[in-house]
């Protein structure tokens, strides 16, 4: 098999297992960002229903550069859950392209080619990217192409090492880069800067890059804050709810604790998301990358060679930003987490790179068809195994599994082993070997996570959402108002009162519900257990006010459906 037919074969397979759960629900906050495009798609503007409480609530939670461009995706292909899936996998493959293309940049053009089949291969085949995509959000649809092109414009070509200067278009891509990026999403920008800068470094010099570097990404800044400011003024948005927002979300994620209560706090959250990380991709992508990080800056490292030290940069900051955001915040819903997308392009690229060279390598001292179908079992027997031991259930909370572990972890050493003893013949087999195991038991939790008739981005693994909402619209009409989360009431079409505010209110929470059925508001309410952020425990007062004056009528998996009319006729002791 070719180069080239490894990767449709590899983007075929990755298209079956991303279709089969790609027309499930949107849940929580998977439904938002839909949501206000296909509002906007009709408009022209960013304003779309968030309940009763908030009929035309604004979408600028962030710059709407990713609004725009799935609301045309919806005036072209239509609106429903299938299309904004298909979006997310789109630039999936602009992730995977502009990451090779970083690759080609700063390694030249064939440690691009030995990577590109290998890379494809690791990057479509893993649970992690095909979940990923399937969340609707900034970080896992536009973000990642966008960033990983502002690197790019940065990496410049090494032949301007001789002279020792950018040229001005090659600054004006940096500069329009970051603009873009900014009208994305203004977070993970701010880390690209520094890489933005050693990149430069490696053409210019570290004092040409520094003043040069600080004029391209502070024109950047200053393309967007005018152009941002011409939107809110032409449109009448309040654009300031963008950056209310963003400090807003940047207090809650830091925690109200300070000193060293701070410290242990997020330590525990690292600890968590680390290992939820290496649920979802496997411990390999980690090790590689930090090994090859290791190995790139030690003392006397050379520039030049099939791993320069100026390909550091963009590694580091892959690094960094997954250790950052496994730092500072949980996985929301039980999804994929979605901050550390940005980074996955260069984590799978760095896999691959060393994948191309172990095969080689190989290849020079081996049949290349008893050695392709070596393989080929070798990464079989892994994906069989992946599929009947591992499946999902170790995402879903089974832990205590052994073999899944050594399934996770055994790649993992087996690869550092390799990379150790690279110059022995043994080294890149020992690599190449524990990589195809390692990519074969992703590609069967993959599968698995696709079959699953269950949702496996947010709120993974609960179930009776589809008969709930059907059970809804056969018993309201249009008009009639529910008492429930966003996604039930989006996905329903009535109108609703969202229930999660009301949870997490305390007394308040419970007085206001209260206020909703003396008024008779709303017949239908809501709420789920065991799976699901909006369980009545959350708020007892609330749980025993809907106990007493309603009665549970349905129970659908994890959601409980109370009818409330009973709140019509109810004493006044309870009020």
């Amino acid at each position: 098999m070719t180069n080239k037919h490894a990767v449709w074969a590899a983007l075929a397979a990755a298209v079956i297992l991303f279709a089969i759960p790609a027309g499930k629900p949107l849940l929580l906050d998977n439904m938002d960002f839909p949501a206000v495009a296909r509002a906007t798609a009709e408009t022209g503007l960013p304003i779309y229903y968030r309940g009763e409480e908030n009929p035309r609530h604004s979408g600028l939670y962030h710059p709407p550069l990713y609004i725009y461009l799935l609301a045309g995706w919806f005036r072209i292909w239509g609106f429903g859950e299938v299309q904004a899936r298909l979006f997310g996998f789109a630039c999936a493959l602009l992730h995977g392209a502009a990451a090779l293309l970083l690759v080609r940049r700063l390694l030249g053009s064939e440690s691009a080619r030995l990577a590109t089949p290998w890379f494809w291969t690791i990057f479509l085949l893993n649970p992690y990217t095909l979940q990923g995509a399937a969340v609707a959000d900034i970080d896992t649809t536009i973000y990642g192409p966008l960033l990983l092109a502002m690197m790019t414009a940065a990496a410049l070509p090494a032949e301007k090492a001789v002279s020792r200067s950018g040229s001005f278009r090659d600054l004006a891509c940096l500069a329009a880069a970051t603009a873009l990026c900014l009208w994305a999403k203004l977070t993970t920008v701010l880390s690209v800067a520094p890489a933005a800068v050693a990149l430069l470094a490696g053409a210019l010099g570290w004092r040409r890059a520094l003043l040069r570097g600080a004029a391209a990404l502070g024109a950047g800044a200053a393309m967007f804050l005018a152009s941002y400011g011409l939107y809110g003024w032409l449109t009448g948005q309040d654009i300031s709810y963008t950056f209310r927002f963003l400090v807003m979300s940047y207090q809650q994620r830091s925690g109200q604790a300070a000193g060293l209560e701070w410290l242990v706090q997020h330590w525990r959250t690292f600890r968590d998301m680390t290992v939820w990380q290496i649920l979802w991709t496997g411990l390999l992508p980690w090790v590689v990358p930090l090994a090859t990080l290791g190995w790139m800056l030690r003392a006397g490292r050379p520039a030049r060679g099939s791993a320069p030290s100026g390909a550091s940069a963009p590694l580091a900051w892959a690094l960094f930003v997954t250790a950052f955001y496994c730092f500072l915040t949980y996985s929301f819903g039980w999804a994929p987490f979605k901050y550390v997308y940005v980074a996955w392009g260069v984590v799978c690229a760095c896999i691959a790179l060393w994948t191309g060279h172990a095969w080689r390598r190989l290849l020079d001292g081996a049949h290349s068809r008893e050695l392709a179908a070596g393989g080929a079992a070798l990464a079989l027997a892994s994906f069989v195994f992946s599929g009947r031991t591992l499946r999902d259930g170790m995402v879903l909370g089974d832990r205590d599994t052994m073999a899944g572990w050594m399934l996770l972890i055994l790649p993992a050493a087996a690869a550092l082993a390799g990379l150790a003893l690279w110059k022995r013949r043994i080294g890149p087999s020992l690599y190449w070997g524990s990589t195809l195991v390692w990519l074969g038991a992703m590609a069967g939790l993959a599968l698995a996570m696709a079959r699953a008739p269950y949702p496996t981005t947010y709120y993974y693994g609960q179930t009776g959402f589809e008969e709930t909402v059907c059970f809804l619209r056969e018993h309201t009409q249009p008009g009639e108002a529910i008492l429930s989360m966003k996604d039930v009431g989006f996905r329903t079409g009535r109108r609703y009162f969202e229930n999660y505010g009301y949870l997490f209110s305390g007394a308040a929470g419970a007085d206001k519900v209260r206020a909703l059925l003396d008024a008779e508001r709303f017949r239908w309410a809501v709420f789920t257990e065991g799976i699901g952020v909006d369980s009545l425990t959350h708020n007892p007062e609330l749980g025993h006010l809907i106990r007493a004056r309603c009665a549970l009528e349905r129970s659908y998996g994890h959601y409980r459906i109370y009818d409330c009319a009973a709140a019509r006729t109810a004493g006044s002791s309870l009020r």
